[in-house]
Formats: C-alpha cells, sequence, structure tokens
C-alpha cells in the first residue's frame, strides 16, 4: 500500500478514554506492546450497508410483537430504531 504521507499519532491511555476511528486504509493504525499492567480491548465493527441488515432479528421481532398482541400487550418499540 502507497501512502503520499504518514502521520503517526498516540494516544495516552485514560481511565474511560475511548479511541474509535474507521479500520480502512484510510486508517492504518497499531498498538506497542504492553510492558506493565494490562490492555482491555473492545472490538467492534458497525456499518450502514444493507447486504449486513440483521433481517432474521426483525423477523423474530415481528413475531415476538404478534403474540404479544396477542394477547393484549401493546409494542411501543420500533424495530428498525433499536438498531
Amino acid at each position: 500500500m502507497n501512502f503520499l504521507f504518514s502521520l503517526k499519532a498516540t494516544v495516552q491511555p485514560k481511565c474511560g478514554r475511548l479511541v474509535a476511528f474507521s479500520s480502512g486504509p484510510e486508517n492504518p493504525h497499531g498498538v506497542q506492546a504492553v510492558l506493565q499492567g494490562r490492555r482491555c480491548v473492545l472490538a467492534m465493527w458497525f456499518t450502514l450497508d444493507k447486504q449486513h441488515d440483521e433481517l432474521p432479528r426483525y423477523d423474530a421481532r415481528k413475531l415476538v410483537d404478534s403474540i404479544r398482541e396477542s394477547e393484549g400487550y401493546q409494542s411501543k418499540e420500533n424495530p428498525k430504531k433499536e438498531l
């Protein structure tokens, strides 16, 4: 991969700090070795690509809502709004 320029940034650890960025070729990234203490990582992925919609989850929600409605429970939630 060829880049026209390289920019390095170091984020110092701090309790409660969150670092977020896209992981495409526009943001090459890595970590340094932990020499003392412990590294805690939460890896997450997020996309708006319709190819990855959670359709089975929507279908399951519709089924649960239809059962609840048949028992007299009214759902106030929109399944697409939950994401």
